[in-house]
């Protein structure tokens, strides 16, 4: 877990990542926001750069010593009520060029 935190903790404004989950799926978009803090807590949003209205967002924590699992959430600002729903563990990340 330390890696994927410490890789997505690291990213920038605008970069540009890739994210494999544990369902199998992959995620793709630039990175709109990095709220990082060693050892106590990370959050990262992600908007998809295909156009749709979907946002995404990593979460984890740093409790007893260790990092909780990273987790995808996904939300649709445009749709009335919108809310996070969780999706998937984050496997891995990929910093795009």
């Amino acid at each position: 877990m330390n890696q994927i935190v410490d890789a997505l903790g690291g990213t920038e404004l605008q970069d540009e990542v890739r994210l494999a989950l544990a369902d199998d799926s992959t995620v793709e978009g630039t990175v709109t926001v990095v709220d990082y803090a060693p050892e106590e807590s990370l959050h990262v949003e992600i908007e998809r750069t295909d156009g749709e209205t979907v946002r995404y967002r990593v979460l984890s924590n740093y409790t007893d010593d260790a990092w909780e699992t990273p987790k995808l959430e996904r939300t649709e600002p445009t749709a009335p009520d919108a809310e996070w729903e969780t999706l998937a563990a984050v496997d891995s990340v990929t910093v795009l060029d």
